[in-house]
């Protein structure tokens, strides 16, 4: 039967391919935890400038339900993550505030327009 391949082999073997070796042999730290995981998870869910605090609040009441089912985690890890995390947003949102602008655009779509589009000389039969 042939070794199965994980999705983060990939991105050790694209870093250096000796690493897939040392992680296989048990000799590499994993730096994924669930606490990460789902701290990572909350700072990609933001999407607008509104109220921050609810918006992680809310995302973190998603990961809760989301992440039993895609990754294999211990239950007890995962309360403890999910208790740790619901007691931290706050701090995490003020933190966050004083850099919303920069966190997100001002103009998440753009119109792009041509004027040689813009007449029906232009269009292509």
């Amino acid at each position: 039967m042939e070794p199965l391949v994980r999705i983060s082999d990939i991105g050790l073997y694209l870093r250096c391919p000796r690493l897939v070796n040392f992680d296989a042999l048990g000799n590499l730290p994993r730096k994924n935890d669930i606490y990460r995981l789902l701290l990572r998870s909350l700072m990609l869910s933001l999407c607008d400038k509104g109220d921050l605090e609810d918006q992680l609040r809310a995302s973190l009441a998603r990961l809760a339900q989301e992440v039993p089912l895609i990754y294999d985690v211990d239950p007890a890890g995962l309360q403890q993550a999910l208790a740790e995390l619901e007691g931290e947003i706050p701090e995490i949102s003020q933190g966050l505030l004083p850099y919303s602008d920069k966190l997100f655009p001002n103009e998440v779509e753009v119109d792009l327009r041509s004027s040689r589009w813009a007449s029906p000389a232009g269009w292509i039969a």
